[in-house]
């Protein structure tokens, strides 16, 4: 999870909203340890009080922005998206190690 995070990092620090995450925009190589953050088709450069497309993001990881019509909304919507993946990620954990005897 952190490389996804300095993926962020680097993509945010250079004016660079993905507005796409989502499981199936992460691809990893298990063999060079290295992730890869993909499909920036909905990708736009974040420009403050301009209004974005809401059209954006996956239903389960669409940010609260989005689900209210607010069209100015910014990096916290990918950050969004960081946490619904973390979220599904440590909730599946709980949900095997509560299936343990």
């Amino acid at each position: 999870m952190f490389e996804l995070l300095k993926a962020f990092d680097c993509c945010h620090s250079r004016g660079i909203m993905h507005q796409d995450v989502k499981p199936h925009n992460i691809m990893i190589d298990h063999e060079q340890r290295k992730l890869r953050l993909v499909d920036w088709g909905l990708a736009d450069f974040y420009h403050p009080r301009v209004g974005y497309n809401l059209w954006v993001a996956l239903c389960y990881f669409k940010g609260l922005e989005l689900l209210v019509n607010f069209q100015e909304y910014d990096y916290s919507l990918d950050m969004w998206g960081f946490r619904c993946i973390w979220f599904s990620f440590t909730d599946h954990i709980s949900q095997v190690h509560s299936q343990c005897p």
